[in-house]
């Protein structure tokens, strides 16, 4: 946990914006993919202790009380996957601070052979009518896909939208 809030609160736009409380405007108390806006109350509150000229060492009990209340596999203090939990604070930090508050239905989008910044563009516009959030802002990007069809040649585009991607590491290579 420690590496992982670490990583986090040097982000600086992140840092900046949980630290002068722009956060607030954004909190989503009644999301039910958040976590009632406690968690991003929390990790505002551990931001201050880390970058306040208060203290030289900062355990982060509260945040970790927090976390654990929303995710039991955390609540402990067993060994924990580090891209496990940060998927999951900055997942719940997203919707915590998620702007859109009634999430419409949104269709997937079909291309037709359109360039692929169309593709993305409409792919991006839809999403963000269901995830607007800073969070998303800072950390969300798009994966292309493209499946073609051996039997008939059609050619199919996808753009799936992710918070963070695994690396494998070749056991040679380390």
């Amino acid at each position: 946990m420690n590496s992982m809030l670490q990583c986090l609160s040097n982000v600086p736009s992140l840092r900046t914006f949980f630290l002068d409380g722009t956060y607030k405007g954004d909190l989503n108390l009644t999301n039910p993919l958040g976590a009632n806006g406690e968690l991003a109350e929390s990790f505002a509150k551990l931001l201050q202790l880390m970058w306040g000229n208060s203290a030289s060492s900062v355990a982060p009990r509260n945040f970790k009380h927090v976390l654990g209340r929303f995710a039991p596999q955390f609540a402990g203090y067993g060994q924990q996957d580090s891209q496990e939990l940060c998927n999951y604070v900055l997942d719940k930090l997203h919707e915590d601070t998620n702007r859109v508050r009634d999430k419409p239905y949104v269709a997937n989008f079909e291309e037709n052979g359109e360039p692929d910044v169309q593709i993305a563009a409409e792919v991006q516009k839809r999403h963000k009518m269901r995830n607007d959030s800073t969070i998303a802002d800072l950390f969300e990007g798009y994966f292309k896909s493209t499946v073609v069809c051996p039997k008939c040649d059609k050619v199919s585009v996808t753009f799936d939208s992710f918070m963070s991607v695994a690396v494998p590491l070749n056991a040679e290579d380390t």
